[in-house]
C-alpha cells in the first residue's frame, strides 16, 4: 500500500457520521420529545440531557433501533427527574421580552421593547438613549433597558450588544482594582462569547472574559477575575496558584459551583 493510499484510508476511518431525528416517548401519560442521534463514534446506548439540545438518546450505528424503547423504559425514572429539572431551569431563565427582567452586575433591570416604526420617546427619555443607525435600535441602562427592534432576533442582538458594552466597562474597572490589590499587572482585556469558557489568560498576560458573566452576581464575577489574575503570576493550576487564589478569593470553590449550577441563567 502506498503512502497516499494509507493516508486516504486513515482519513476515511476518521469520518464521523451523525444522523438526527425527532422522536417522542410516553412516560406516565406524558409525551416527552427527544432527539435520536445515530453516531458512528458512539460505543453504547446513552441518554443525556442539557442545554440547548434537551433530551438526547445516542445510538451506535451497529445497534438496532428496536432496542431503544426498552432502553428508555429502563431509564424512565432518570429521564423524568432530569426532564423536570430542565423544565424548571428553563422556566427560571431570563425572558428576553417586553416586561422581562435580567440582572446586570447584581442590579435587576426591566427590559422594555418597542417597534422602531413607532414615534420616538419623549424628549426627557430620549436624552438618555443611545441610537445605533446600523440596526435602528436604541437602549440605555438605568433604570430600565430600552430596546427598539422589529423582531425578537433583533431585540436579542441589541441586548447582547448592550451587555457586551456593560461587560467591557465593568471588567476594565474591576480588573484594574483587583490587580492592584493582588500586586500584579496585565496587558489587554478582550470581551468574548465563548460557549464553554468564562475567562482565560495568555502568556503575554492578555485576559479574556465572557460577556455573559455580566449577568452573574458581583462576587462570582470577581472570582473569575481573581482566577485569571492569579494566572498572570502562575500559568498553571498548581499548588502555588491555588494558594494565591484562596488568599484573595477564599470562597472560589463555592462560587465556581454556583457558576456551574446556574450557567443556564447567563
Amino acid at each position: 500500500m502506498s503512502i497516499t493510499q494509507a493516508m486516504f484510508k486513515k482519513r476515511i476511518k476518521k469520518r464521523v457520521v451523525r444522523e438526527k431525528s425527532q422522536q417522542t416517548m410516553v412516560v406516565g401519560g406524558q409525551e416527552i420529545p427527544y432527539t435520536l442521534v445515530r453516531s458512528s463514534r458512539a460505543k453504547r446506548l446513552t441518554v443525556k440531557i442539557g442545554e440547548p439540545s434537551g433530551l438526547e438518546v445516542v445510538v451506535p450505528m451497529k445497534t438496532a433501533i428496536s432496542s431503544v424503547p426498552r432502553f428508555l423504559r429502563e431509564k424512565e425514572n432518570w429521564i423524568v427527574k432530569h426532564v423536570q429539572e430542565l423544565e424548571q431551569r428553563r422556566a427560571a431563565q431570563p425572558k428576553i421580552e417586553d416586561g422581562g427582567t435580567i440582572e446586570v452586575v447584581g442590579v435587576k433591570k426591566q427590559i422594555r421593547i418597542f417597534p422602531t416604526r413607532k414615534p420616538r420617546p419623549h424628549v426627557k427619555e430620549a436624552r438618555t438613549l443611545e441610537f445605533d443607525d446600523a440596526t435602528d435600535t436604541a437602549y440605555y441602562g438605568e433604570p430600565e433597558i430600552l430596546i427598539y427592534a422589529n423582531s425578537p432576533a433583533a431585540a436579542r442582538a441589541a441586548l447582547e450588544k448592550h451587555l457586551r458594552k456593560e461587560a467591557a466597562q465593568h471588567f476594565a474597572d474591576r480588573t484594574a482594582t483587583l490587580a492592584q490589590e493582588m500586586g500584579t499587572t496585565y496587558n489587554r482585556i478582550t470581551i468574548k462569547g465563548q460557549k464553554t469558557r468564562w475567562g482565560s489568560c495568555s502568556r503575554q498576560k492578555n485576559l479574556n472574559f465572557n460577556w455573559r458573566l455580566v449577568m452573574a452576581p458581583p462576587q462570582v464575577i470577581d472570582s473569575i477575575i481573581y482566577h485569571e489574575l492569579a494566572h498572570t503570576i502562575h500559568m498553571n493550576h498548581g499548588k502555588r496558584f491555588y494558594t494565591l487564589l484562596e488568599q484573595f478569593c477564599p470562597d472560589h470553590k463555592e462560587l465556581s459551583k454556583w457558576l456551574s449550577k446556574n450557567t443556564f441563567m447567563l
